[in-house]
């Protein structure tokens, strides 16, 4: 009835709340797929940078309605509904998804960041790819000794990123990342941050990645040493350049 009148769909509480993520919170299928008919935004996230979607899965694993089949089964038919327009699935896994989409952002972009290099040039470059399939590698490492169930990373399994030291497993990630350019030349959303001048979540990626390494002892030099470059250029005492590629394999020895 509200929608009738012309309310605003995306409406957003104190908290940030849209009505599409009450209803995905709660598991109520009906409710969100009345509030997506009409428009309502997928992609708005609450205070707690939480979208519908992740709302819902959260809800799946820790909320009060986790062993209740009924609940279930709705957040698995927004997913499903969510999916028509975005890729979406429901899972219970999420540390395990978080750290799989930390591997992927880690092993990215602060290289990219720190160069200025987007996709493709990272793509043809095999220093660049040598740098990347380390990075990965050791984030893999890092979340499967902290236990997590850590999904597949850029499409391949964690294992296999973290196999990297093995020649045929490092062969067969060098030949995924030659042809994973992607069809333009994408600067990482850090590079772009870098360009506009504002302080990177370097710390907050790659800085993760280093401080659960130390927990577990799993060393982390690749990664270590982009923080090192990026934290430079976040205080000003370096500048975006693709020599820092070279610094970058300089400080891990290679």
């Amino acid at each position: 009835m509200l929608i009738q009148f012309g309310a605003d769909i995306n409406a957003q509480n104190q908290c940030g709340q849209t009505p599409l993520i009450c209803a995905a919170s709660v598991g109520n299928y009906e409710c969100a797929k009345i509030l997506i008919e009409h428009g309502a935004d997928i992609h708005v996230k609450n205070i707690s940078e939480k979208t519908a979607l992740q709302e819902a899965e959260k809800r799946m694993k820790t909320g009060a309605y986790a062993h209740h089949h009924e609940a279930r089964e709705g957040c698995e038919k927004i997913a499903a509904l969510l999916d028509n327009i975005d890729a979406a699935y429901a899972s219970d896994n999420l540390w395990g998804e978080r750290w799989a989409k930390l591997s992927q952002n880690s092993m990215g972009n602060g290289i990219s960041a720190s160069t200025g290099l987007g996709s493709q040039q990272m793509a043809e470059d095999p220093r660049l790819r040598l740098i990347r399939i380390n990075l990965a590698k050791e984030a893999a490492k890092v979340g499967l000794a902290m236990g997590l169930s850590v999904v597949a990373i850029n499409g391949i399994p964690a294992e296999t990123w973290a196999d990297a030291d093995k020649g045929d497993v490092f062969e067969e990630l060098d030949a995924h990342m030659s042809s994973h350019g992607g069809r333009v030349n994408w600067l990482a959303s850090m590079a772009q941050d870098v360009y506009k001048g504002r302080r990177s979540e370097i710390n907050l990626m790659n800085g993760l990645v280093a401080r659960k390494g130390r927990e577990v002892a799993i060393p982390t030099p690749y990664n270590d040493a982009v923080i090192e470059v990026m934290n430079g250029i976040d205080d000003k005492t370096l500048e975006q350049d693709e020599a820092h590629v070279d610094r970058v394999l300089n400080a891990v020895g290679r």
